[in-house]
């Protein structure tokens, strides 16, 4: 179904048809949620994508709303795949709830409540949205605190799914390319190519990996530096989570090396499980793209998901190192998109042009509409 609602909205081009009927989208589904305005739309497609190329999807918020003003979304998942990893995700949150008040040891009975009274729609980066008894629309939102810690809450979207589709609603708010771009790369140190054909970077990248609005930077750069104190940000607000972005090296032989410890990586996740003895699988060198961006560290664009990831170390609550991956964007587009400079707080002259773009930046890619930093 198309409507000027949804066309608005929706990308089409990127969106995916089902090719068979799904085992838990049926008509007692439809019922049970009252799902009457886009039932259709669920039936066709097994994956929305929201247009993000010069904007965002925003769904609307009440303004007194105690943790979000806007939320943003990229995708809906209909399949039945991702319907069965939310509830796998809503079976360990109720274990994780009884564990938290009970004690891991505790004999009681699980009630799983989350598991059995509510439905989960996958929407992108490792989030969903849920539908429960009342028809309602809720997500799990992962923010920042007043004691600038990670948290989670439950936030109401909508009265009922029908409603949340009809309030979504499209803003165009990316920064300028060429304007972003004079903000953040080093021109002084960035090296352009002096061999326009490289064997990675060819016509069949840019559509496997969808690279529109930057494709310029792998056409004519070999070495891409960014501003001093550049920042990718990698959640909702600008905050300590956010993560140095030094370079972006586009040369065959460093991308060949990427490769290699992509292969390494595969390896050793083969030799470490309990399969061991099976024919090894190469599951992160076949999906993954890495280009460097600092010394030994790569960033990975995924081929099936188009997202961009990184896989770094830090150190827990515990002061011991952990490796974990984290989401630097929907896609490359948006990863540089993200990108922003930290001004020199002793430079009382920093350019009052820049600064007044590098503000708008953040309102934006804050998702805080009509809000000043």
């Amino acid at each position: 179904m198309k409507t000027k609602h949804l066309e608005k909205i929706i990308d089409y081009t990127k969106s995916k048809e089902r090719i068979e009927e799904s085992k838990y989208f049926t008509k007692e589904f439809f019922e049970k949620y009252k799902i009457i305005k886009y039932r259709e739309l669920i039936e066709k497609y097994e994956e929305i994508y929201f247009k993000s190329l010069n904007g965002t999807i925003y769904c609307k918020r009440k303004e007194d709303d105690e943790f979000i003003k806007e939320y943003s979304l990229y995708k809906l998942v209909f399949s039945d795949e991702s319907i069965e990893t939310g509830k796998e995700f809503l079976k360990e949150l109720d274990e994780e709830n009884h564990g938290l008040e009970y004690g891991e040891n505790s004999d009681k009975e699980i009630e799983y409540d989350c598991f059995e009274n509510n439905e989960a729609i996958y929407i992108g980066e490792n989030e969903n949205i849920f539908l429960d008894n009342d028809e309602e629309v809720w997500a799990f939102y992962q923010h920042i605190d007043e004691e600038s810690d990670l948290d989670w809450d439950w936030i109401k979207l909508s009265d009922n799914f029908d409603k949340f589709m009809d309030e979504l609603y499209y803003v165009e708010d990316k920064p300028k390319v060429e304007e972003h771009l004079e903000i953040i790369i080093d021109k002084e140190n960035t090296t352009k190519r002096t061999e326009r054909n490289s064997k990675y970077f060819t016509e069949e990248f840019f559509e496997t990996y969808e690279i529109k609005k930057y494709r310029n930077l792998f056409e004519e750069y070999e070495e891409i530096w960014f501003t001093d104190d550049g920042y990718c940000q990698i959640r909702k607000e600008r905050d300590k989570f956010d993560v140095f972005v030094w370079r972006l090296t586009l040369q065959d032989e460093e991308v060949e090396r990427g490769k290699n410890v992509l292969m390494e990586m595969d390896e050793y996740n083969h030799e470490t499980s309990d399969n061991r003895d099976d024919e090894i699988k190469y599951e992160m060198t076949d999906d993954l793209f890495p280009i460097k961006v600092t010394d030994g560290g790569y960033i990975f664009i995924s081929k099936s998901t188009k997202e961009v990831w990184s896989f770094s170390s830090r150190r827990n609550s515990k002061k011991e190192i952990v490796w974990e991956w984290n989401l630097f964007g929907n896609n490359f587009d948006d990863f540089i998109d993200r990108i922003y400079i930290v001004p020199p707080v002793e430079d009382e002259e920093f350019n009052e042009k820049v600064k007044k773009w590098y503000d708008k930046a953040f309102e934006v890619l804050s998702k805080k509409e009509g809000k000043k930093q």
